[in-house]
């Protein structure tokens, strides 16, 4: 595999990631910011956002790495 290809998937499964994450956290934050309940919110967007991203990072490597089986 070339380098380019290496950092490639690097970027996209940190992308995504980093993208659930801030996402789960950001409504989390939002959840908390109009029910007043500090820290709950975000508490909850984080432990959604562990599997979420982890299936997200799978999905996204295996995508990259498996080799489409193409019948010609």
């Amino acid at each position: 595999m070339e380098a380019t290809t290496l950092w490639r998937i690097r970027g996209a499964v940190l992308a995504g990631i980093f993208g659930s994450l801030l996402l789960f956290l950001g409504l989390g934050y939002g959840v908390d910011h109009l029910l007043d309940t500090s820290p709950k919110g975000l508490l909850v967007g984080l432990l959604l956002s562990f599997p979420v991203s982890n299936i997200l990072g799978i999905k996204l490597a295996k995508r990259f790495v498996l080799p489409t089986s193409s019948t010609s």
